[in-house]
């Protein structure tokens, strides 16, 4: 039987090794999601950025997937993102569980904003409670990014 001995030095060359590929590959953003969209609207009025929330079924809603998919987790939204919005997702999912404080909170959200039930709902949510829907319909990225400074620019005059 031969065992193999790696040398300690050996584990830190690995760790420097990945912490430069992390470094420089891994630049995307991360967006975590507030627990309390009231602690959200708090921030919002802060740092003077409307909320973009959209109401999805992120684990059985085809449209929703794609949207998180090729506009959420896209670099260049991310990027106006961080500049110009804040983020909350109002999900229904049906086969993960989540926690029954913020199921509860996206109920009430849904019953006001999205009393229909369509998904995805993309709502532009301005901290004077004013709010206008976005329509999503396979858009790309630079083309939702427009929708929504289109209404940026609309509710600044």
């Amino acid at each position: 039987m031969y065992l193999y001995w790696k040398p300690i030095w050996m584990n830190r060359i690995y760790q420097l090794f990945f912490f430069l590929i992390f470094s420089l590959f891994g630049n995307a953003v991360c967006f975590t999601q507030e627990i309390s969209f009231d602690s959200l609207c708090v921030k919002a009025k802060e740092q003077q950025k409307p909320i973009l929330l959209y109401f999805s079924g992120s684990d059985w809603c085809v449209n929703c997937i794609r949207f998180d998919k090729q506009i959420v987790q896209d670099t260049v939204f991310q990027n106006f993102a961080l500049d110009n919005i804040l983020l909350y997702n109002a999900d229904f999912p049906q086969r993960k569980n989540i926690n029954p404080e913020q199921l509860k909170q996206n109920e009430t959200l849904a019953a006001r904003y999205n009393p229909e039930g369509i998904f995805p709902t993309i709502v532009l949510y301005f901290t004077d409670a004013d709010f206008v829907l976005i329509d999503y319909k396979k858009d790309n990225t630079a083309q939702f990014i427009a929708k929504i400074q289109q209404q940026l620019v609309a509710h600044h005059k």
